[in-house]
């Protein structure tokens, strides 16, 4: 597998997050090539749980592939297992919003949850690369290195920022 991507290394956004989105679906409709012609029952599963329905091409391009729900489940879990790899530890935020696409809420409170936010209106976001290598890795350690050293000052940091944004999602809601 080749890929061409624009996007600086160590250049956040979730660059990694969504190369391992489109590695994971690619393997996936390789797997549903390779094992269709030998569906035995293992094989069933596994085309299954990868299948994705093809629309043909058109004048407007090139075949595209839509993954179902159970793929996109796959998808998602091959892409945050190689965040882990890349990341160490990452939330799993990453590669579900590279997956499902969207807005996507995520939260520690009560163990880890992820929800799809819809209605929310379309947004212009700019992205700029500032030319300034980083590591989330490292950028998180620093934080909960803080956190951990200076829990009363960090703490209505991190309170505001929740507190923005959910701000944000009533907003949406109304």
């Amino acid at each position: 597998m080749t890929s061409f991507a624009k996007s600086p290394r160590h250049s956040g956004h979730w660059v990694s997050a969504a190369l391992a989105c489109a590695a994971a679906a690619a393997s996936c409709l390789r797997l549903q090539a390779l094992l269709s012609p030998n569906s035995s029952e293992q094989n069933a599963s596994i085309i299954s749980s990868c299948k994705c329905s093809e629309e043909s091409e058109s004048e407007k391009g090139p075949m595209e592939v839509t993954p179902s729900v159970s793929a996109l489940h796959v998808i998602n879990g091959w892409a945050f297992a190689s965040e882990i790899l890349l990341h160490g530890c990452p939330s799993g935020l990453d590669n579900t919003t590279s997956c499902y696409g969207g807005l996507v809420r995520f939260s520690r409170k009560g163990g880890e949850k992820f929800d799809n936010i819809s209605g929310v209106p379309a947004l212009n976001i700019l992205l700029v690369n500032t030319r300034v290598p980083r590591s989330t890795k490292q950028l998180v350690a620093g934080v909960r290195t803080l956190h951990g050293a200076y829990t009363d000052a960090v703490e209505p940091i991190l309170a505001s920022m929740d507190a923005i944004a959910l701000r944000f999602l009533s907003m949406v809601e109304e």
